[in-house]
């Protein structure tokens, strides 16, 4: 990680050379970059990496400010007490921005390739301009990783879940999941999700690997299965007051500074590699499915998918026509539906 973090220092080196010259003689603010990610894990890593970028960018600072709630971490940014966040789409749609929930519509994608086609270029752009109209300046994307389901005990299939009462997330996206399978959900924050499980108030719900090994859920909730119905991108925000009080040339060198995504989403693919065997010797158990036995929640889940979309506020409708249109741009130009 450290070379990856290295070579994106490489390609603000010409930028930051330039703006080093015209520093302003007064000090900067230090920059608080607020972000949920616990230690132990690429994406703290990841982060870290990027404040690291950031910090060379003459006459500018920041720090990093942990947050235990995306939903928090949201407002915080929007309201200009953080000036930074690192946060998931998940995070941000309850913010005034649902539309970014459809990223996180299960069974979206057909392929990882397909995923980041659409995700890089389509979605991207069209976000950008979401998040100006709420105050915002996207920097650029992150990588969180697939959801998988876990559970207090064995649940290896659908059927193992009728009933259960399951964490839903405040997102139209998990509510549709966990109805679909038949679970008891219960909707509650992210902070509140690991006291939950140990005190049984729900007893399955599904988080990204890399996050959930650095929980407590890693005792409480030990099965994982990697039904990967659902994937999270993040993004690194900036609340646009803050943004407009840097100069264009501290703006452009912040833009480079970020760790490219296709970097970003290698970091995450090695550190679960690692994670797993470590989770294993601990007494863990990773179940990694085969597409036949995803396909068996596929086939509960994907039926819901349009009326979950249309039931979606403000240019949901808009913005799956448009990532419709990518995976098909993607199927004509590089591939085909997996």
């Amino acid at each position: 990680m450290s070379g990856l973090i290295r070579r994106t220092g490489l390609k603000i080196a010409a930028a930051t050379a330039a703006l080093a010259i015209a520093a302003p003689a007064f000090a900067q603010e230090t920059w608080k970059v607020g972000s949920a990610a616990q230690p132990g894990s690429a994406l703290m890593t990841i982060l870290e990496g990027n404040i690291a970028n950031f910090n060379k960018v003459a006459g500018f600072k920041s720090e990093r400010q942990f947050v235990a709630s995306e939903q928090e971490l949201a407002q915080q940014v929007l309201r200009g007490r953080l000036q930074m966040a690192s946060i998931s789409f998940a995070g941000l749609s309850p913010a005034g921005l649902q539309e970014l929930a459809l990223v996180n519509v299960p069974f979206l994608w057909a392929s990882e390739a397909e995923r980041d086609f659409v995700l890089d270029g389509t979605v991207w752009k069209y976000v950008e301009r979401l998040l100006d109209a709420k105050g915002l300046v996207g920097l650029g994307m992150g990588e969180v990783g697939w959801n998988g389901v876990i559970c207090k005990q064995a649940c290896p299939s659908p059927e193992a879940l009728k009933g259960l009462k399951a964490r839903v997330a405040p997102t139209p996206a998990s509510r549709m999941f966990w109805q679909a399978l038949g679970a008891n959900g219960v909707q509650m924050p992210l902070s509140e999700l690991f006291p939950g499980l140990q005190q049984n108030l729900v007893v399955a719900a599904d988080l990204p690997f890399p996050y959930y090994v650095t929980t407590p859920a890693r005792e409480s909730t030990p099965f994982y299965y990697t039904v990967n119905h659902l994937h999270h991108p993040s993004m690194v925000v900036v609340n646009k007051a803050a943004w407009g009080k840097l100069t264009a040339d501290q703006q452009k060198a912040l833009r480079a500074a970020m760790i490219p995504i296709a970097d970003q989403r290698k970091a995450v693919a090695d550190e679960i590699a690692q994670k797993v065997k470590e989770f294993r010797a601990g007494g863990g158990t990773y179940v990694e499915l085969t597409q036949a036995q995803r396909d068996g929640y596929r086939k509960l889940v994907e039926p819901r998918q349009m009326e979950l979309v249309q039931a979606m506020p403000g240019k949901s409708v808009e913005l799956f026509d448009l990532m419709q249109a990518g995976r098909r741009e993607f199927q004509q130009t590089r591939g085909t539906r997996q």
